[in-house]
């Protein structure tokens, strides 16, 4: 009998604190201010899977959730964007040609100079191994030095001649925008 009596009392003071457990939440709950809506404003056309950068997005205290994640759809200039419109990992989609990953210099990024779509070559150092286009970048945000590596997609028979931490990606010179 004496143990039944130890577990009612045992389970009315868990309820007891149970019950002043959620009347704390509640009341912290009605405390705090609206929740500001985490947003973020586009400068410039994104395409599918664009890595963001700071410089793509209007000066806000939010920018640092935006920028070094994916967008998930073509974002155009002006428009806002929500936490949910981007992805921490890009969507890869199936292209005609396998994808091969190879270096792309962090001030290409940087100076926007490549982008998803963007069309180039991939070279050994000096030899050109064929045309390839790029279908995501991986750069760690903000890019500086630091290595910056692309997907691209190019015809199968130049994957044999890739050499690893040595082919780069090189856009076409139409595609490298003056220095400011």
């Amino acid at each position: 009998m004496s143990k039944w009596v130890v577990l009612i009392v045992w389970g009315v003071i868990f309820l007891i604190g149970l019950g002043l457990l959620s009347v704390r939440q509640l009341s912290l709950l009605s405390q705090r201010p609206p929740s500001e809506e985490i947003s973020a404003t586009a400068v410039r056309q994104m395409a599918t899977n664009h890595l963001i950068l700071p410089s793509d997005l209007e000066a806000s205290p939010h920018n640092d959730r935006f920028a070094g994640r994916y967008a998930l759809l073509s974002v155009s200039a002006g428009q806002i964007l929500k936490p949910d419109d981007t992805s921490s990992i890009p969507l890869l989609t199936t292209e005609n040609a396998p994808l091969f990953a190879v270096r792309v210099e962090p001030s290409l990024v940087q100076d926007e100079n490549v982008d998803v779509g963007s069309l180039g070559k991939v070279v050994n150092g000096e030899e050109t191994l064929g045309s390839a286009k790029i279908v995501v970048i991986f750069c760690r945000v903000p890019v500086k030095e630091f290595l910056c590596m692309a997907l691209v997609s190019m015809d199968a028979s130049l994957g044999e001649k890739l050499v690893p931490n040595k082919s780069t990606f090189s856009p076409n010179a139409s595609a490298i925008a003056p220095k400011k």
